[in-house]
């Protein structure tokens, strides 16, 4: 079955329906397709929850070849256009899954889910201008990268303890991007960077010597100024899409556009927003952009009357009711039926 799915990925503009997936079954077969068929993969499911299972059981298997990265692609905002209620953390994965979608163009896989594609991102444009390479052997003068941080809205600190700050001591720079999960500090001599090392922002000590890395603002606050793209149309023009119940996710494009607009037009401000047509994608979009990629719809709900079928005979595993005997007793049968038991 999942030799047929890969032979239907090579026609042009083919929609495939895998029918009759059971459980994490999902994310074996994903596996299965990428393995015999490597390239960029984008997973979008029906909610976070279900999302971050996804990619759990992808990030588990042993089939993820190396070379290929593996991300998952949150939500930034709990509602639309409060900027206090934006999650730190998850403004830190976006950029950092853009920024490497930006850099690295092949072999990459992204789980997500709706509430997080209908933000609009930074244009690849945009991002690049907005993004300072760092590498040893280089020279930089640290007044230059002291002035840009400040106008990427960096705060300059004495130490540096989340995303957003930096810190100069002599010929020392410590800097935390918005698109790696810890900080760096970037040793000088003279305007030469000597060393970057990643360390613990708690205890200060190294964890990793690097060559370089990249210092990435936090696009979401560029809110007022910069040009916005759809997420679906920053991503790589042959990436293949899996869509967990299409209709489900047209309807949260939709709620999420209605929330967007409804916050926009109760919003009482001095300062300049972007529109919401600007800021989220508009639900007229969504199909449009999804049926530029090649499609596989998975789950219990299909969309495209037009696509072909690959039907797979499972069944979900019995209850057990927190009987581990019946579990045991279960897996053992199974295991000699000739079945392998993947826990």
């Amino acid at each position: 079955m999942v030799e047929t799915i890969c032979n239907f990925l090579k026609e042009d503009e083919v929609k495939i329906q895998a029918k009759g997936l059971v459980g994490a079954a999902e994310s074996f077969v994903a596996n299965g397709v990428f393995t015999k068929a490597p390239g960029n993969y984008l997973f979008i499911l029906n909610d976070k929850e279900e999302a971050a299972y996804f990619y759990n059981s992808l990030e588990s298997i042993s089939g993820i070849e190396k070379g290929t990265t593996l991300l998952f692609y949150p939500a930034s905002y709990r509602r639309p256009y409060q900027i206090e209620e934006i999650d730190n953390a998850n403004v830190v994965q976006r950029t950092e899954v853009l920024s490497i979608i930006r850099k690295k163009r092949k072999n990459i896989l992204v789980v997500t889910f709706p509430e997080a594609i209908v933000e609009n991102v930074v244009t690849r444009k945009n991002l690049e201008k907005n993004t300072l390479e760092i590498e040893v052997g280089k020279n930089y003068s640290i007044d230059f990268i002291n002035e840009l941080l400040i106008e990427y809205d960096f705060e300059k600190e004495d130490y540096i303890y989340h995303p957003g700050q930096f810190a100069v001591r002599g010929g020392i720079v410590d800097i935390y991007s918005f698109s790696n999960d810890l900080p760096y500090r970037v040793e000088f001599f003279g305007d030469e960077v000597e060393s970057v090392r990643i360390f613990n922002p708690e205890d200060q000590l190294s964890i990793q010597t690097v060559k370089k890395f990249s210092v990435v603002p936090n696009v979401s606050e560029k809110l007022i100024k910069e040009e916005r793209e759809s997420f679906l149309n920053y991503i790589p023009q042959d990436t293949k899409i899996w869509i967990k119940d299409y209709e489900s996710a047209q309807a949260k494009i939709d709620k999420g556009y209605e929330k967007a607009n409804y916050a926009f037009d109760k919003m009482v401000s001095e300062m300049r927003r972007l529109s919401p047509a600007q800021l989220y994608l508009a639900p007229s979009d969504f199909k449009r952009q999804i049926e530029e990629h090649k499609i596989i719809e998975f789950g219990q709900r299909f969309f495209f009357k037009d696509a072909k079928q690959v039907l797979f005979d499972q069944q979900p595993q019995p209850p057990f009711n927190k009987n581990f005997d019946l579990l045991i007793e279960d897996l053992n049968t199974k295991s000699k039926a000739d079945y392998i038991n993947v826990i």
